[in-house]
């Protein structure tokens, strides 16, 4: 049975982008001029988990419910956070060669 309703947090982390965004209006800040302050909508349970099944990995909770409440991917540190739709596309270059591989410790 999957998740229902946005969790509290998602609002504040939502609301601190938005003020983010308000104080750097001309995009001068690292990355910012990449990702805009915008999210890309919620994933899925199933993109979700077709990501973890291809990877390997289970994905820690809190980042699940980030990616399933607040946005797949987009704003965020530096360049902005990639969503699990455009990892394959982003974690391998133009050849197909593996530039970056998550691991299980």
């Amino acid at each position: 049975m999957g998740k229902t309703g946005q969790p509290p947090w998602a609002k504040r982390i939502l609301k601190l982008l938005e003020q983010a965004k308000a104080k750097d209006r001309d995009l001068v800040r690292f990355g910012a001029y990449s990702h805009r302050y915008k999210l890309s909508p919620p994933a899925s349970e199933e993109a979700i988990q077709k990501f973890e099944e291809q990877e390997g990995i289970r994905l820690p909770e809190e980042y699940r419910d980030f990616l399933l409440f607040v946005g797949n991917g987009g704003a965020g540190p530096y360049y902005g956070l990639y969503g699990v739709e455009t990892g394959e596309k982003e974690l391998h270059d133009a050849h197909g060669s593996c530039l970056y591989r998550m691991q299980e410790d």
